[in-house]
């Protein structure tokens, strides 16, 4: 994919050439502009000396944003938390560090509705926890227990030390009668 980026940039940079050397001889060269202006103000709508160049030019300008919007598109993947050891490089999904964290986060009984968020760069990542509990909890207890739990999983799976585990209690669950 990158070969491929690499030639739509390669492909960008000889079209803005060759669209700022036309203009470039057409303004230095002052007679074949006069020229060029000349057939076309006195040519019909449909005549060729007018359409064939801007149709061309044209084409060319959309094949150009077609390009680079279809190949501008970015990874939707979060990334991933690289370290090397004495072996290698070791690289880990964020995907698979969320699951960790929601795994570990079920395993507390008064925690539902589980979602995360992992914000990771230059190979540290911190991780926001979404959950609701029930209103007969002691919300900072449980999300010291979640903390502690989830920051041991991950380091015990990964070894990676997370900088920091955010808890945001969204929501108080109803209770059940």
């Amino acid at each position: 994919m990158s070969k491929l980026r690499g030639l739509i940039k390669v492909l960008n940079i000889i079209f803005v050439v060759i669209l700022s050397l036309t203009f470039l001889y057409l303004f230095i060269d002052v007679k074949a502009f006069d020229t060029l202006v000349l057939n076309i103000t006195s040519a019909g709508i449909f005549n060729t000396i007018r359409i064939v160049p801007v149709i061309f030019w044209i084409l060319m300008i959309f094949l150009n944003v077609v390009l680079v919007l279809s190949f501008a598109k970015r990874d939707k993947s979060k990334g991933a938390i690289q370290f090397t050891n004495e072996t290698g490089v070791v690289s880990i999904s964020a995907q698979s560090i969320e699951s960790l964290a929601k795994l570990e986060a079920r395993l507390i009984e008064e925690v539902s509705d589980i979602r995360t968020q992992i914000f990771s760069s230059d190979n540290n990542a911190a991780l926001e926890v979404f959950a609701k509990v029930p209103p007969t909890v002691s919300i900072p207890e449980v999300s010291l227990r979640l903390q502690n739990n989830i920051k041991r999983k991950i380091q015990d799976a990964t070894g990676i030390e997370l900088k920091s585990i955010k808890i945001i209690i969204d929501g108080i669950l109803d209770p059940v009668n």
